[in-house]
């Protein structure tokens, strides 16, 4: 038997949250002065707006398609009385779990953003992802979890040197210290 899901999920609030955030993107392109760079065919703000626009229309897409879809979800019986209980043996409902479970990736995102003009993107690339992946990590081993952290983040960062500065001469940002 099939329990139908409530109406506001969190892939509805993905979609207008990914609607938000294309909209801002479009807003601030539409201010932005198109640049042409030698024979180009596109200017500069055009992948950007396309990118928008797709991400706009996906959002769309996903919050209307988990709003008014038929999706339900295996179980039992009636629908139970509180969605938001938490299963047996947990103490948090659902929700209050994803959220602590997303703050620190949205707090290190932050610190992230802040760090790239004063440490550089290869320095702030490098701790942003070390903690993510030590955070991820499910290793009992401390000194085994900080190593894989450490080896996953610098790795990363080097392909990315190599790829953008090195074969693509393309040089990303640096900060006050590197």
């Amino acid at each position: 038997m099939l329990v139908k899901r409530s109406r506001l999920s969190r892939d509805s609030l993905i979609g207008c949250g990914t609607m938000v955030l294309a909209g801002l993107a479009l807003w601030d392109l539409a201010r932005t002065p198109p640049r042409r760079f030698g024979m180009a065919v596109l200017s500069s703000t055009d992948y950007p707006t396309a990118v928008a626009w797709v991400l706009l229309a996906f959002g769309g897409l996903l919050a209307v398609t988990s709003l008014f879809g038929s999706a339900a979800v295996p179980g039992g019986g009636a629908a139970p009385a509180d969605a938001t209980a938490a299963p047996a043996g947990e103490t948090a409902p659902p929700v209050a779990r994803s959220i602590t479970r997303s703050a620190p990736v949205l707090l290190a995102t932050i610190v992230f953003i802040a760090l790239i003009p004063v440490a550089g993107f290869y320095p702030a690339t490098v701790i942003y992802l070390g903690v993510l992946v030590y955070a991820a990590l499910e290793i009992p081993s401390v000194a085994l979890r900080v190593l894989s952290a450490a080896a996953v983040a610098v790795g990363t960062a080097g392909v990315v040197y190599l790829v953008f500065d090195v074969w693509l001469n393309y040089f990303l940002p640096r900060g006050r210290i590197w």
